[in-house]
């Protein structure tokens, strides 16, 4: 397998971090590659390779890096206390 530059890593990741926080969900691989600046399948291969280093998650659907893994953690433990009625902002 061919290295893969670290500053596209850093670029993938950061696009999408970016986009997870304007959109609330993960782009395409197409997506990922208009805003990086690299083909579909190097975008493509750059998250399967990124996923195997465990740099992020990848599915082939949805991706998840630390920061948007943060983010969806976050909001899932703010729902489950809305659930039981508990205000985030305690007296």
């Amino acid at each position: 397998m061919r290295s893969k530059n670290p500053e596209v890593m850093n670029a993938i990741c950061t696009f999408v971090d970016q986009y997870y926080r304007e959109h609330h969900a993960s782009p395409s691989v197409n997506e990922i590659a208009q805003g990086v600046g690299v083909s579909k399948a190097t975008s493509y291969r750059y998250l399967v390779a990124m996923n195997e280093r465990g740099m992020l998650s990848y599915d082939g659907k949805t991706i998840v890096t630390k920061q948007v893994g943060k983010c969806t953690d976050c909001i899932h433990h703010f729902r489950v206390l809305a659930s039981h009625g508990h205000s985030s902002h305690s007296k």
